[in-house]
């Protein structure tokens, strides 16, 4: 949220001591839906059926559902609503790595959301 200062955050589940997040940022005027559990499908699906419920223009989400039998949501999400998907892949690493490749994963889309905002990232 540091990032763009103007932005409001409505948050839909509470899930203490976890880290995961899930709730709607609105950047002027635009909702963005964000989902940060992605085990497990039925719940992903959910999260994400309801953000474009709530006329999310972009879904930013972690998906580990690919090791999983079945469709992947977000590719359901892709094909039956039309959002375009762009993977940020993130690669294990050691304990001590994690922190970092995890902030430069989030760096990434924080510079996509903006651009696709047409804003500058504080």
């Amino acid at each position: 949220m540091e990032h763009f200062p103007q932005a409001t955050w409505e948050p839909w589940k509470e899930r203490r001591g976890r880290g995961d997040i899930c709730g709607v940022v609105t950047i002027d005027g635009v909702k963005i839906g964000i989902e940060g559990q992605g085990d497990v499908a039925d719940n992903l699906k959910v999260s994400l059926e309801k953000f474009n419920d709530e006329g999310c223009e972009i879904l930013v989400c972690t998906d580990r559902t690919k090791r999983l039998n079945g469709p992947d949501p977000v590719e359901v999400m892709g094909t039956e609503y039309g959002y375009e998907i762009r993977w940020k892949p993130k690669q294990r690493s050691a304990p001590a790595r994690r922190q970092a490749n995890d902030e430069a994963v989030a760096r990434e889309i924080v510079n996509e959301i903006a651009a696709a905002l047409e804003l500058t990232a504080v």
